[in-house]
């Protein structure tokens, strides 16, 4: 392993660095609590912590090493905080499309209604109606007394 303080390479069981003196702390790489050389788990997180004669997990943390953690668990949620921004807004731009054509279609079956239909229909009166739709409404009622078609407004008559 790696002195923290001055890189020399020193003995995996060393307390302290035969080169500067530094103390060796070792640390679980999964939470980064300080652990104790024989411990085979972590006492904070319950990671397995492999035997020191194969190879062992533990590292001494460097400030590079922990700068370089954080880095990643950083760029890691602000990639997920991108994504979840990018998400929020492609469904805000479908809920606006949908809203809008509903109310465009609502607009258009409102506005293909004539007035000589709406008088016929009992939504407006005679005399709303213009010269022209008043002749239309009038074809409109000769047409339905031709045909046996019983019109809304003279079902009450």
């Amino acid at each position: 392993m790696k002195c923290p303080n001055c890189n020399k390479e020193i003995e995996n069981d060393s307390k302290f660095c035969s080169n500067c003196g530094a103390k060796m702390e070792l640390h679980c790489p999964k939470c980064n609590d300080i652990i104790k050389r024989n411990d085979k788990f972590c006492s904070n997180c319950g990671y397995k912590l492999k035997d020191e004669k194969k190879n062992t997990n533990i590292d001494t943390n460097t400030e590079k090493d922990k700068e370089s953690k954080r880095n990643e668990e950083i760029s890691k949620i602000m990639m997920i905080v991108v994504a979840l921004i990018i998400g929020v807004l492609c469904l805000l731009c479908l809920l606006s499309y949908v809203v809008e054509h509903q109310n465009s279609n609502t607009v258009q079956k409102k506005d293909t209604r004539s007035n000589a239909m709406k008088y016929i229909d009992g939504d407006l009166g005679w005399d709303d109606l213009t010269f022209e739709e008043q002749e239309q409404a009038g074809r409109i009622m000769d047409f339905g007394v031709k045909h046996g078609v019983w019109l809304k407004k003279w079902k009450d008559d």
